[in-house]
């Protein structure tokens, strides 16, 4: 009895994109951004534009500055 006889061949699928195609295009996606995510970014960029009554409140607010 031959090894071969035990072991069942991969099923071949068809594919219309290579893996690493498939790859390539998921981490170039990344995961899609959020309204939050937007404003805590332009927050974190423009945070010393804005008065410090400003930057108080929205720091009161646990929202990130």
């Amino acid at each position: 009895m031959s090894v071969t006889q035990f072991v069942q061949a991969p099923a071949i699928m068809a594919r219309s994109r290579s893996v690493w195609r498939e790859i390539i295009d998921a981490v170039m996606e990344g995961a899609p951004r959020t309204a939050a995510d937007e404003i805590t970014e332009y927050l974190a960029r423009h945070q010393y534009d804005l008065s410090p009554a400003l930057r108080i409140e929205l720091e009161r607010r646990h929202v990130c500055v």
